[in-house]
């Protein structure tokens, strides 16, 4: 498994396992604050996506079952520093609109807020898939 993916599955699982414990001990402080920290991750998490997705400008050509995995690497600043090609489609339009996507979605300023070990440890480095599901076959 990729280091970014495993990093936003463990995120995942961690916020998950959280909630169950919480809801099963009472939701002690310490599982209370851990649980606000996993929330918090998430929800940046969620806004870079949405926010790569908004400015996503699928390519007429894009079809289901397209597939391209981008790695992207950001400055301290949240800027984007590098965005490249992982796991192409196979389709040159495809993958150049989801690296254009990322390039026009920087920088992020929702990660400004975060201590910088969670951004460091989650965000500094990650992976990205932009796979359509509501397209033709």
């Amino acid at each position: 498994m990729q280091e970014g993916v495993k990093r936003n599955y463990l995120l995942s699982l961690t916020c998950v396992l959280l909630l169950v414990t919480a809801g099963f001990s009472g939701a002690s402080s310490l599982n209370e604050k851990k649980y606000q920290r996993c929330t918090e991750l998430w929800s940046c998490s969620s806004s870079v996506q949405q926010t790569i997705s908004h400015n996503w400008v699928r390519p007429q050509s894009a079809v289901n079952g397209m597939k391209v995995k981008l790695a992207i690497r950001l400055t301290t600043e949240a800027q984007l520093e590098d965005v490249y090609i992982v796991e192409s489609s196979g389709s040159y339009e495809f993958d150049v609109s989801a690296i254009n996507a990322v390039r026009n979605s920087a920088p992020f300023p929702v990660l400004l807020g975060l201590p910088v070990e969670d951004f460091n440890k989650y965000f500094r480095r990650f992976t990205i898939n932009f796979e359509p599901h509501d397209l033709r076959q």
